[in-house]
């Protein structure tokens, strides 16, 4: 009986502990975070994309270098993340539209991220980095 019930206490022991932890890296996410790379590459201008996660209400919006937009986290967890279908104004910054093209797609590919104090990293299904960000 003894053993029954302190492997069960072990076991609950490692669900609560996962689900606070768990909880910290998504609130970590809230905030606005400035993107610093598109596919590896450094971002060397000006158009700066944003993400600014609200994990309370599972919205993102920001800029993505040309356009602000809004949409909604349709999955997070501890390490998945994918973005609803994003809508964005209609600004059409004349040839300057290189950056914003590559976020969106980046947005749409995303489906799991890791954070490290203030980067976040986020991945698609491959597991191949597509965006890096720091929190603003």
């Amino acid at each position: 009986m003894f053993l029954k019930n302190y492997i069960l206490f072990i076991f609950f022991s490692l669900l609560f502990f996962s689900c606070v932890s768990t909880n910290k890296v998504l609130k970590s996410l809230n905030g606005e975070w400035l993107v610093t790379s598109i596919d590896n590459n450094e971002i060397k201008t000006t158009q700066i994309p944003t993400i600014k996660f609200n994990i309370n209400s599972n919205q993102i919006s920001g800029t993505d270098g040309c356009n602000n937009y809004r949409g909604s986290i349709e999955k997070i967890d501890k390490d998945a993340i994918q973005f609803s279908r994003i809508s964005k104004t209609k600004k059409g910054c004349v040839n300057k539209m290189e950056i914003p093209k590559k976020f969106s797609k980046a947005m749409r590919n995303a489906r799991s991220f890791s954070v490290n104090k203030n980067i976040i990293l986020i991945y698609n299904e491959d597991k191949t980095e597509i965006l890096r960000a720091t929190k603003n």
